[in-house]
């Protein structure tokens, strides 16, 4: 891994991808700016989980109403984000377009050897899940400033996966009391009819 000296600033982030789109080779990989001199970087690892601001960092694996399941490669060198694949095949999100930007924290981790008292069951050995409820869709590969709003620990396959609601907020300030009240409701896209089954599953 490249350890990133000095304060991380997302302006000397930048991505690239190898492999064709929709086959078993596609990869998002990360590079950092150091100097004039752009170094492949683990999203994982490398980036910080907080800003020099405060925030959260958000990696973006599965942009907002789109279907094909992205995330972080763990067991590669640089974890580049990937497709995920079930039985020699890519896979997808089964339930209608996903109404969120899905992605995940960096520098996190579900230990398996933890079991969480409200779940009864170990972590699912991944950084921890999250989505974003914001306006914008974001490509994969991403990373955007959010603020956690709450957190669901999750079963899945047997194994517990948190994931946080987060709102995107680069200026605290234009974050109002009117703007913090309309979020006790759904989203607005969760109560359009087209968007219920969907976000039922959720």
């Amino acid at each position: 891994m490249n350890k990133i000296e000095g304060s991380f600033d997302l302006k000397h982030l930048t991505t690239t991808t190898t492999g064709k789109p929709k086959s078993l080779d596609y990869r998002v990989q990360f590079h950092y700016n150091v100097k004039g001199q752009l170094k492949q970087i683990s999203p994982w690892h490398d980036i910080p989980l907080y800003s020099p601001e405060g925030h959260c960092h958000l990696i973006v694996e599965i942009p907002k109403f789109s279907r094909a399941k992205f995330e972080i490669a763990t067991g590669e060198e640089y974890n580049p984000i990937k497709q995920d694949v079930k039985n020699g095949k890519l896979r997808n999100y089964n339930y209608g377009d996903m109404l969120f930007n899905y992605g995940a924290f960096p520098q996190t981790w579900e230990d398996p050897a933890h079991v969480t008292p409200d779940t009864g069951h170990g972590g699912d050995n991944d950084p921890i899940d999250a989505v974003e409820i914001g306006t914008k869709m974001f490509r994969t590969g991403s990373v955007v400033k959010v603020k956690v709003l709450g957190c669901l620990a999750m079963i899945d396959d047997g194994a517990t996966t948190r994931r946080p609601s987060r709102v995107t907020s680069a200026r605290p300030a234009t974050y109002t009391t009117r703007e913090r009240h309309t979020l006790t409701r759904p989203p607005r896209l969760l109560r359009r009819p087209q968007a219920r089954p969907t976000g039922s599953a959720w």
